[in-house]
């Protein structure tokens, strides 16, 4: 999985996350951590593809699974 340039927000003027820029290996684990109300769930949900950018590209393997413990 590539995010190249990625932004996200519910609407034009409230932008959460701004140049996204991830890659992650087939073969690799990740994990997320950070404090409260900094955008965890959100980037969670993007790499899932519950959410998508506003701007920017999102390039996903065709065998990729993406799962998540909470």
């Amino acid at each position: 999985m590539k995010i190249d340039d990625g932004t996200f927000g519910y609407n034009k003027d409230s932008v959460l996350l701004k140049n996204i820029n991830l890659k992650i290996d087939m073969e690799t684990r990740t994990a997320i951590v950070g404090g409260n109300g900094v955008g965890k769930t959100t980037l969670l949900k993007i790499l899932m593809g519950t959410l998508e950018v506003s701007d920017g590209h999102i390039y996903r393997h065709n065998r990729l699974r993406v799962s998540f413990f909470t």
